[in-house]
């Protein structure tokens, strides 16, 4: 199964990118309990083994008062502090 299978209508490389990353953070965040902290969000991948790559991403996870509700909630803050030109 090709990732155009994936999507409906004409995905840009960005948006299956987003996807792509999305799935691989649902899988090594697992078995995080929400609301998180964003070092329990770090602790969760570095135990999981994650790659160097998502564990770079997750470490750019803004510092906030108020824990990460759920996956969405930390897609949504990655995607705020995504550098320009990924």
């Amino acid at each position: 199964m090709g990732i155009t299978t994936l999507y409906t209508g004409n995905p840009s490389p960005r948006e299956v990118m987003t996807e792509i990353e999305r799935q691989s953070l649902r899988v090594v965040l697992a078995d995080v309990v929400y609301p998180a902290r964003r070092w329990e969000i770090i602790i969760a991948a570095d135990m999981y083994g994650a790659d160097g790559q998502t564990r770079q991403r997750l470490r750019r996870l803004p510092l906030r008062d108020r824990p990460f509700r759920n996956l969405q909630d930390i897609v949504t803050a990655l995607d705020a502090v995504r550098p320009a030109h990924a």
